[in-house]
Order: C-alpha cells, then sequence, then structure tokens
C-alpha cells in the first residue's frame, strides 16, 4: 500500500499527522501535497493540539471528501457517499483504538505540558500514532477504491 508508506515518509519528513495522511493521498485526489499541506496544518495534534478529532482522521476525512466528489453523481448523492464513508472510517478507528480523539489514540492530552513531555519519552507518536496511520491510511485507500453502501 504505496498510501501507507507515503503517509510515514511525510512523517518522517516532518509534516503533521493531518497533512500526512492527506498529502500520502494528494496524487489520488487530484491536489499537490501542499495544498494539503497548507488545508490541513491547523488540524495537527486532534485540531491545534486542542485534543479533539485525530488529526490522522481528520486528513482521511479530507482525502475522503475530495477523493469520493464524482461529477457524475448529483449532488445529495456525493454527499451520502462521503458521509457513508466518514461513518464507516470513524466506526473502524473507534472500534480498533476506542476513539477517533487525539488523546485515545496518542494517549496522552498535549494541552498538558507534561504530558507533552511523555510523548517524546515514551516514543508515543512512533508506537500509536504511526501504527495507526498505516491502518487508517489503508481504510481510506479502501474506500477510495470501492462504492460505499449507506446503512
Amino acid at each position: 500500500m504505496h498510501q501507507a508508506k507515503r503517509v510515514q515518509e511525510l512523517l518522517d519528513a516532518g509534516y503533521n499527522c493531518a497533512e500526512a495522511m492527506a498529502g500520502a493521498f494528494a496524487a489520488t485526489i487530484g491536489v499537490t501535497e501542499e495544498a494539503c499541506t497548507q488545508a490541513m496544518t491547523g488540524f495537527g495534534g486532534g485540531i491545534g493540539r486542542t485534543g479533539n478529532t485525530c488529526g490522522l482522521v481528520s486528513g482521511a476525512v479530507f482525502a475522503l471528501g475530495r477523493g469520493l466528489d464524482r461529477t457524475d453523481l448529483d449532488h445529495a448523492a456525493i454527499k451520502e457517499r462521503v458521509y457513508a464513508a466518514v461513518v464507516e472510517l470513524v466506526e473502524r478507528v473507534e472500534a480498533s483504538h476506542g476513539s477517533v480523539l487525539c488523546p485515545g489514540i496518542l494517549g496522552v492530552d498535549l494541552r498538558i505540558p507534561e504530558e507533552q513531555k511523555r510523548v517524546a519519552e515514551e516514543r508515543l507518536f512512533a508506537v500509536n500514532c504511526r501504527a495507526a496511520a498505516d491502518e487508517i491510511a489503508a481504510i481510506v485507500a479502501e474506500l477510495l477504491a470501492g462504492p460505499t453502501s449507506t446503512s
């Protein structure tokens, strides 16, 4: 899966989680990695390190929204298709990690300075987020490749 590898490369290059996830799908969704970076910077760390939705998930939602927007579908159908894909993404991440919130995946609250120190000391980003990145990239690739049913 080339997108999962690309997410890891972007993370290694210093991109935040949201930038890396969206950027990994840039070619697939018809935008540049630079555009993804510009659009997604504020979503890192659970939206500006506030501990909200994980940046990996935010980047994935961006990729799904852009990638599933097909001009041969009417507006309502596009919206429903994207919503169904996002629901599936969220449900699968929640099933695997218990949450789509940054602290649920990372394991710490980035708003607390002591917790930020734990990230480096315990290599939480390398262990928790990188594994989640591979999983989420695989889910997005799957959802972009096939039809999404509405439930």
